[in-house]
């Protein structure tokens, strides 16, 4: 529908029933460009924040929010300019990493730990660390779950990879 009329602003949740909203804004921003994106969240998610800003989405406003604070905000990207991406979108982000640096993303993503990763990849560990280390600056990421979030924002990996062997990690409370 974007791509037949696209809109001038689309409020996004990023929780949504059939697909995850990064997935629904990274095609935005592939298939219409133009469209200034305003991202509507009960959760505030830095990773999801900066690899949104990086594909040019910077107006949030948390579900909670007064209908006022909703205008505003549909004022505030109706005004802005059109949304340009960040120094890391996806396409200067593809080329960097190794596809060495790919496997191990996407064990990341499947929640494996460095050993398991070495493991896997009949690598030393150290060569997981700088692999893990030169991802961690390639994405822009604190962290390996930011990582994992804005690779799945940049489409480097699918949005919910399973974890190995169908195992499921517990939550502690």
């Amino acid at each position: 529908m974007i791509q037949e009329r696209p809109p001038d602003i689309l409020l996004l949740d990023l929780h949504l029933p059939d697909m995850r909203g990064l997935e629904v804004a990274r095609r935005v921003r592939e298939d219409a460009p133009g469209v200034k994106v305003i991202i509507l969240t009960g959760y505030d998610y830095r990773g999801y924040r900066r690899g949104l800003e990086r594909m040019g989405i910077s107006v949030f406003i948390d579900k909670a929010a007064a209908g006022r604070d909703i205008l505003d905000a549909i004022d505030k990207a109706a005004q802005s300019e059109a949304p340009t991406p960040g120094p890391s979108d996806p396409e200067s982000v593809q080329k960097p990493l190794t596809p060495r640096e790919r496997e191990v993303l996407t064990l990341m993503a499947q929640g494996r730990r460095n050993p398991e990763i070495a493991e896997a990849l009949c690598v030393s560990l150290k060569t997981v660390e700088f692999h893990v280390s030169n991802i961690l600056r390639e994405l822009g990421a604190r962290s390996r779950l930011e990582a994992v979030i804005n690779a799945q924002t940049y489409g480097l990996v699918p949005p919910a990879l399973a974890p190995p062997n169908g195992r499921r990690r517990r939550l502690r409370p």
